[in-house]
């Protein structure tokens, strides 16, 4: 949970192919970054349980190699 709760999270980056950011999660104990549905479910879980918010992540873009 503290990984999760870190202030680096989310991560975003610029996408080529749309106006909306990629948003990522680097998690050090998996010694890797998450994407797409999955970074957006952890940090939509992390923003509701761990910080009270009420969060939305639709409006982020996948990155390329997730379009295949």
């Amino acid at each position: 949970m503290r990984e999760l709760n870190s202030p680096d999270i989310p991560g975003l980056e610029d996408s080529d192919n749309s106006d909306h950011p990629v948003l990522s999660a680097f998690f050090p104990t998996l010694g890797h970054y998450m994407y797409a549905f999955t970074a957006a479910i952890l940090y939509q879980f992390r923003e509701i349980t761990l910080r009270g918010k009420t969060t939305r992540v639709s409006h982020f873009d996948q990155p390329t190699f997730a379009w295949k």
